[in-house]
């Protein structure tokens, strides 16, 4: 019944019941009987109004928190889909290089792919919640690509401090100690982790 329907129905019934009082007079009872009838049925609607437009405005509150749960629900599972790109990038641009150029690239060459390597890295946020999200037997997969992403940061850095004299187009075997078939390793681990991240974004239930 529409708010328009039930107002046409009180102002019949105050009509009704005036009209009554008219006909009837005292001996059906006094005005005030009959105000007081009308009164209690305003004062009920009024009631029944007020509990249905407070329950109206608590589903929509619901509704608006369930979407915005939904919203970055969907946004965090799709963010770490993201960083498992990441991860497998860098193994992807190595292999590009060395079909180019063979496995003795040059130090430049090396030394501008690492530089990248820690850029692209930093994309990918340790602390955020999404994080969170990642079933119970998947929890193990985050410490991991922290340690790896420890791990590769140090060997760069190592590789960067020890190749700074070296000529750009020296190949990387003539740097002592490069470090750069420890990053291949640990690079190629990454991209493992990063594969096994999308798997766990996907294996995430919907709500």
């Amino acid at each position: 019944m529409t708010q328009k329907t039930l107002l046409l129905a009180a102002g019949a019934f105050a009509a009704g019941a005036i009209s009554t009082w008219i006909l009837i007079g005292a001996e059906s009872g006094s005005r005030a009987d009959w105000v007081a009838a009308a009164g209690t049925w305003v004062i009920g609607y009024g009631a029944w109004k007020y509990s249905r437009e407070a329950h109206l405005l608590r589903e929509r509150e619901i509704k608006r928190e369930t979407d915005r749960d939904r919203y970055m629900h969907v946004g965090r599972v799709q963010a770490m889909k993201e960083w498992a790109k990441i991860l497998r990038r860098p193994q992807k641009v190595i292999a590009e290089l060395l079909a180019k150029d063979g496995n003795d690239l040059p130090t430049g060459y090396v030394r501008g792919a690492v530089k990248g390597l820690k850029d692209l890295l930093k994309l990918i946020p340790l602390d955020d919640e999404a994080w969170r999200y990642l079933a119970k037997d998947d929890v193990a997969l985050k410490m991991s690509i922290t340690t790896y992403i420890v791990h590769v940061n140090a060997e760069c850095d190592a590789l960067l401090e020890r190749s700074a004299e070296s000529s750009p187009d020296a190949a990387i075997s003539t740097v002592k100690r490069s470090r750069w078939p420890e990053i291949r390793d640990i690079v190629k681990s990454l991209a493992e982790t990063g594969r096994k991240l999308d798997l766990a974004a996907d294996a995430i239930p919907e709500i």
